[in-house]
């Protein structure tokens, strides 16, 4: 579970004489699964691009697919609900450190990873 969703924890207002401190927040439980399922789908998504990239070639066929499909969703640009970047929003998490985070964990270069995906680095920078 990330740092966001612990922090995110229902708060007992009884605890704080009905008036909680303004850094508590109450959310309710749907929300909070809510949060913890996002979470988990980026962490899910960021260790199977790391695999990807740490040793394709050791993965299983069906595998290395799934790896690879969360690899191209970790660098998509779509804004849209599920998109890496909603979920970075959502967090409050920014988007091009998380993806430097997982290219320093699986010793990979950006270059790497645009070639593998087709991408046009030049083209990335001037959008």
């Amino acid at each position: 579970m990330s740092r966001a969703v612990r922090r995110a924890r229902p708060v007992d207002a009884q605890k704080y004489d009905e008036h909680p401190p303004e850094a508590a927040v109450t959310l309710p439980q749907d929300v909070q699964g809510c949060l913890a399922l996002w979470a988990e789908a980026m962490r899910l998504a960021v260790e199977d691009a790391v695999r990807y990239l740490k040793g394709r070639n050791r993965l299983e066929a069906g595998a290395a697919g799934d790896a690879y499909r969360s690899l191209c969703w970790l660098f998509e640009d779509g804004t849209d609900v599920g998109s890496v970047r909603w979920i970075c929003v959502l967090f409050d998490l920014d988007v091009e450190r998380v993806r430097s985070k997982l290219l320093e964990r699986a010793g990979a270069s950006r270059a790497r990873v645009y070639g593998l995906l087709g991408i046009d680095d030049a083209e990335r920078r001037a959008a």
